[in-house]
C-alpha cells in the first residue's frame, strides 16, 4: 500500500515517514476491550485513508451488530492519535451511543 501513498493531493504525505505517522496507528486497546474485528480493521483504514487523502465527507455503511460504534470510536481515536485531526464532531442520535463511546 505504501505505493498509493506517494501521490497525495494536498498533504504532506509524500514520503514513507509520513506514510506511517497517519496510517500505522496502534489500535486502541485497553484490558477491558477486544481488538477490532477484520472488517472493523478495514472499515478504520480505509476511512483514515480517506481522510488522509483529503477527503472531507465519507459514508460509512455497516450491517447490524457489526460494531459501526466501536469503529467510529477506533476512526477518531487514531485521528487524534495521528495529529491529523485536532478536533472531531462526534454525533449519535442516542445519549447510549456516546456514553458507550466514551466508556471505551
Amino acid at each position: 500500500m505504501p505505493n498509493d501513498y506517494e501521490n497525495f493531493n494536498g498533504s504532506d504525505m509524500n514520503n514513507s515517514q509520513n506514510y506511517n505517522q497517519y496510517y500505522n496507528q496502534n489500535y486502541y486497546s485497553s484490558q477491558n476491550t477486544y481488538e477490532p474485528r477484520y472488517y472493523q480493521r478495514v472499515a478504520v483504514n480505509r476511512t483514515v485513508d480517506a481522510i488522509a487523502r483529503g477527503q472531507n465527507r465519507l459514508l460509512l455503511v455497516m450491517a447490524t451488530g457489526t460494531g459501526k460504534t466501536y469503529t467510529a470510536f477506533q476512526i477518531v481515536y487514531r485521528l487524534l492519535q495521528s495529529g491529523m485531526k485536532r478536533k472531531i464532531l462526534y454525533l449519535a442520535d442516542r445519549n447510549i451511543l456516546v456514553d458507550q463511546s466514551i466508556q471505551q
